[in-house]
């Protein structure tokens, strides 16, 4: 429908409301678990663990009823729209303390930056330049689109009259 993102407008209300209410029976510590699992690249139950101490337990819950599986190693939901539930739960100000507090456990200096880079809302010279990299990696694996989202982002957060901001910009 007009004016909503077109991700939105794909999903029906009545499946919407279907994940909602799924994710509203699930208790607040089993939430409090997914929301990591939900902004992770790459989440696993050690990842896990590190950024909520005592987590198995809650993992194991939101498995047994259906919400999360372990696959390969890695956490994954079960549906991409419980993921996205679990997401749209979360506030702006939430989201961006927990992207900090996940930047500080994971190893990937890639994943490091990107969460680094969406909890911050204004320019950071630190930053900018650890999500230049990703974009210079991102095009050496012949990922140019995702590089291009990751130079605007580096612009973004490139503080004015910075030297490497005409860089960037090109």
């Amino acid at each position: 429908s007009a004016g909503q993102p077109l991700d939105s407008a794909l999903v029906p209300p009545t499946l919407q409301a279907a994940v909602d209410g799924d994710l509203a029976r699930l208790p607040p510590h089993v939430l409090d678990v997914l929301e990591p699992v939900a902004l992770l690249a790459r989440p696993t139950v050690g990842l896990i663990e590190r950024a909520r101490p005592g987590a198995e337990a809650a993992l194991a819950e939101a498995e047994a009823a259906g919400v999360i599986g372990e696959r390969g190693g890695r956490l994954e939901f079960a549906h991409p729209l419980i993921r996205a539930g679990v997401l749209d739960r979360l506030g702006a100000v939430r989201r961006r303390r927990l992207e900090r507090q996940l930047a500080d456990v994971v190893e990937d200096p890639e994943e490091r930056a990107l969460l680094l880079a969406a909890a911050t809302v204004e320019a950071d010279a630190a930053i900018a330049e650890a999500v230049e990299a990703t974009a210079d990696l991102a095009m050496q694996r012949g990922a140019a689109h995702i590089a291009a989202e990751r130079y605007d982002r580096a612009v973004a957060l490139t503080p004015a009259g910075h030297p490497a901001l005409a860089r960037r910009l090109l």
